[in-house]
């Protein structure tokens, strides 16, 4: 189960995430988003749980918490994909092609 993890404290690493979230179940993946330009982190992350349970599990346990000074948001992602066919680096590349489509569209709005 893939899940989105918002107000993330800027300096979280992906590890102190994994770890975190394997007090629920199995981790498969941990990505950190980032800001294509700066490389900073934008404050949110997805974590891919090895299954249905942990994912519940996380939720239920994590959602509202605090962690590292600031109070997590987790929610079942529902982006495309559904956690097992697109991977979360595919889903960020997806992204970022999106962000820079709404960026191009606005530009030539202004011109």
């Amino acid at each position: 189960m893939r899940l989105y993890v918002g107000n993330l404290n800027f300096r979280t690493t992906q590890e102190s995430l994994e770890g975190l979230f394997s007090n629920y179940g199995e981790v498969a993946e941990v990505a950190i988003i980032t800001d294509r330009e700066t490389g900073r982190p934008r404050g949110f992350a997805f974590v891919t749980m090895a299954n249905e349970e942990g994912g519940k599990q996380a939720i239920e346990g994590l959602n509202g918490q605090e962690f590292e000074g600031r109070t997590l948001n987790i929610n079942k992602t529902n982006l495309p994909g559904g956690g097992s066919v697109m991977t979360i680096r595919d889903m960020t590349e997806e992204l970022a092609r999106e962000e820079e489509l709404v960026k191009a569209r606005r530009q030539a709005e202004r011109n």
